[in-house]
């Protein structure tokens, strides 16, 4: 289950940060070596000059149980 703040997708820099959320939720194991926290404030970062705060995904792996 993946769940994104709205704001992800209003700005060009944080819908590619979104992409990479579905990428990876999408195939795990494609993107494995991907830090979403890292990737999301460096695009931000470069876009805005500023560090990004909040909460803007919540990621919750399925068990199977």
């Amino acid at each position: 289950m993946l769940l994104l703040s709205e704001e992800l997708l209003e700005a060009p820099h944080l819908q590619t940060a979104a992409m990479l959320m579905i990428a990876k939720t999408a195939n795990a194991a494609l993107f494995e070596d991907v830090d979403l926290s890292n990737a999301l404030r460096m695009l931000t970062e470069e876009a805005t000059g500023a560090i990004p705060t909040g909460i803007f995904y919540f990621s919750a792996k399925e068990d199977g149980a």
